[in-house]
């Protein structure tokens, strides 16, 4: 699958948006985010989820063209979790 470079922007803003999220909130996780590109083991993680999603953490991510609707197509029609 080749995804464009604009929704590929879009996946890596995401991502660390959410990294730090958790660091300016002090949460903790088993290994570095920014080595592994993911983070896991975090404790009550549909909380922590919610938290991230009700702040201003997801407005500051930038969106370019279209981008935005490919990447919900593409996770609509994948097992893709965000």
């Amino acid at each position: 699958m080749i995804i464009c470079s604009d929704v590929d922007g879009v996946i890596l803003n995401y991502i660390q948006g959410f990294i730090d999220f958790t660091r300016k909130e002090k949460i903790p996780y088993s290994h570095n985010p920014e080595l592994y590109g993911v983070i896991g083991n975090v404790s009550d993680n549909l909380k922590v989820r919610d938290q991230f999603y009700s702040g201003k953490y997801l407005s500051q991510l930038k969106f370019y063209d279209d981008s935005l609707e490919i990447l919900n197509c593409w996770q609509a029609n994948t097992n893709c979790i965000l």
